[in-house]
């Protein structure tokens, strides 16, 4: 009995009680520096930048207006 409590109450020495904090709304953004969020944020503007440009140079892309077909006329003729 006297090994559970002294394990026990080791064990309970690691752990610590957390303080009250006031809630932030931005708290969130502490796991990564400033830096890290700067990269972030860039690299997402470059990205979106660089795809914007490949859509408008793909022959795929939407060029103007659709062509609507009849399918009905198309099947009389």
């Amino acid at each position: 009995m006297s090994r559970f409590r002294f394990s026990y109450e080791t064990a309970s020495k690691c752990f610590q009680i957390p303080k009250e904090q006031k809630p932030e709304p931005f708290r969130f953004l502490d796991p990564f520096s400033g830096e890290v969020w700067m990269y972030v944020i860039v690299t997402t503007f470059v990205v979106a930048v660089v795809i914007s440009v490949l859509n408008k140079l793909s022959p795929y892309d939407f060029h103007g207006k659709f062509m609507y077909v009849d399918n009905e006329t198309q099947e009389a003729e």
